[in-house]
């Protein structure tokens, strides 16, 4: 990992590089924040999930530490967040654990340029993502009339997966695996594996996803019509545009943009 890589990384989602920059471009997000504690909770959270490769991307473990303070400490001076020292710690806990490789290092490094793909900072799949995220950790998802925890948290799951990898839904129910060597990800189908990108989640996240996709399902494929389930469950995650899991790929690719090999 060099400093040109990491530059161009910040670009793309946050258009500045500096530590002072970032984080004043943090501190000016937090004014976002409004509604219930919790509602401010996972604003925060969406927050530093989003910030988390500005903090540790490239970066050892000191200077992982320091960013890492840096930002919780404009987090706790916020006047318009109102959240508790408390509360603030504990969305920046799944930071605390740093290692000498960062955590970060090899994901978003096939993020800025892998398969002549680059990621524009600004898309949708992006955000959602990242709320979606934050919705499944805190569990401040709303549920249906009737509609168990797991099936939610399940759908959640399925929207992730596809809109970190840009998979189908077959492949998400049945094949897909996904693995990293040597700082490059790869996904495989079953049939083909390719380099691939993976937005703002990790390899072990997307795994545990699928795991706990299929293990869901697995005593209802062959006897009931998942599809029809998740497509209509989709629909009701508030996703712009979104009625299917063919509209979540959409999204994904929206966020690859083509490089000119040099």
């Amino acid at each position: 990992m060099n400093t040109v890589e990491r530059n161009e990384l910040l670009k793309a989602l946050y258009q500045v590089t500096t530590k002072s920059d970032l984080v004043k471009q943090f501190d000016a997000k937090l004014s976002g924040a409004k509604g219930t504690t919790a509602q401010r909770y996972t604003f925060l959270l969406e927050q530093v999930l989003f910030y988390s490769h500005a903090i540790i991307f490239g970066h050892g473990v000191q200077t992982a530490h320091n960013y890492r303070q840096a930002f919780m400490t404009t987090a706790k001076k916020s006047k318009l967040l109102k959240l508790s020292n408390k509360d603030i710690e504990k969305a920046f806990k799944f930071l605390n654990r740093t290692e000498k490789k960062s955590l970060l290092k090899t994901e978003p490094k096939n993020n800025t340029k892998t398969a002549n793909k680059e990621i524009k900072g600004d898309c949708i799949a992006i955000k959602e993502i990242t709320r979606l995220k934050a919705q499944l950790d805190t569990k401040t998802y709303d549920l249906s009339k009737g509609q168990k925890i797991e099936d939610k948290e399940t759908f959640i799951k399925v929207a992730l997966v596809a809109l970190s990898t840009g998979a189908r839904l077959k492949d998400i129910m049945e094949d897909l695996t996904v693995s990293t060597k040597k700082g490059v990800t790869y996904f495989d189908d079953g049939i083909k594996k390719k380099e691939g990108v993976i937005l703002v989640l990790d390899t072990k996240t997307i795994q545990s996803y699928l795991k706990a996709i299929r293990s869901h399902y697995s005593d209802r494929i062959g006897k009931v019509d998942i599809s029809t389930g998740i497509r209509k469950a989709v629909k009701r995650l508030n996703i712009p545009n979104c009625g299917n899991t063919n509209n979540l790929n959409a999204l994904y690719r929206e966020c690859l943009i083509s490089s000119t090999p040099k």
